[in-house]
């Protein structure tokens, strides 16, 4: 009669503790986690900077166009920001600006400048 087939699953050693994880394995998932985690954090960062530098150069530009198309029709600079945001514009309809300007201040003479508190990364007026 020949021998019995022998699988070799049934030759390997089985482990007594086969059912977790070990702490080196544990350590090591949670150190790719923080990894990871530090990666995404840090790409978040710049990404809320650079949106707040497009912020501030739209706003510059739209403050920009409100004073242009203010000084086309009523030929004269606007005293301040109140006169863009309370004035008309009989071209386009609505205001010449239509929300206050969170970073920039439009003074006499239509001078704009850069409101107390203005992150650096916007530009000069």
């Amino acid at each position: 009669m020949p021998a019995p087939l022998r699988s070799s699953r049934a030759s390997a050693p089985l482990r007594s503790d086969s059912s977790g994880f070990t702490i080196l394995e544990l350590g090591l998932v949670v150190l790719v986690v923080l990894a990871l985690t530090a990666v995404v954090l840090a790409s978040t960062g710049g990404i809320q900077g650079r949106s707040r530098e497009i912020d501030c150069h739209d706003e510059l530009r739209t403050v920009k166009v409100a004073i242009a198309n203010y000084h086309a029709v009523e030929d004269r600079d606007p005293a301040s920001t109140s006169v863009l945001l309370r004035t008309k514009d009989p071209v386009r309809g609505g205001h010449y600006l239509n929300a206050q300007p969170r970073w920039y201040d439009v003074r006499a003479g239509g001078v704009i400048a850069s409101k107390p508190g203005a992150p650096s990364s916007c530009p000069r007026p």
